[in-house]
């Protein structure tokens, strides 16, 4: 079991969900502020829910009970110049990977950037077309090995800025 964020784990994480043609802007970790049905959606898994769970099937129903919670999970969030790249770890192992998905940055149809109550801890919202996945993302490296947490999340948080102009 591993508590603490690794950079070594989360490129080997990257490179087993990643395009070896793609080269990353910046990794960092990641708070996940969504539901599951948000990151279903986003991620595109609604459709496949569907067609597994049959026509009855309605997203909002993930919504409730014991799926509609995803806001305590971490993750590391890769950027390229094509795609975000989510990688959800475990909360008491983050070692091993969750879930894996893709945000492709053509598909972000407006941003949001607010500040936190907390130094250094940004809140980011992102909406493709009438969904939205919302992350916090913060500067400092506490309780992981990650060496450039904080210069990755202003190239983020710059990148994402400019996605909303």
């Amino acid at each position: 079991m591993q508590l603490r964020f690794s950079e070594e784990q989360m490129n080997q994480m990257f490179e087993l969900f990643g395009d070896p043609n793609e080269k990353y802007i910046a990794k960092v970790w990641i708070g996940i502020e969504a539901s599951w049905k948000a990151v279903a959606e986003v991620a595109g898994f609604s459709e496949v829910l569907r067609q597994w769970l049959g026509e009855s099937f309605n997203m909002d129903d993930i919504a409730t009970g014991s799926l509609g919670a995803f806001g305590d999970d971490y993750a590391y969030l890769g950027l390229t110049e094509k795609r975000f790249v989510i990688v959800v770890v475990k909360t008491l192992n983050v070692s091993e990977m969750r879930l894996a998905f893709d945000i492709p940055l053509d598909k972000i149809t407006a941003v949001k950037i607010s500040k936190s109550l907390v130094p250094g801890k940004r809140h980011v919202k992102i909406w493709i077309d009438k969904h939205t996945f919302k992350f916090s993302i913060t500067n400092n490296s506490i309780g992981s090995d990650m060496k450039h947490q904080k210069e990755n999340q202003q190239a983020i948080l710059d990148f994402v800025n400019n996605l909303g102009k």
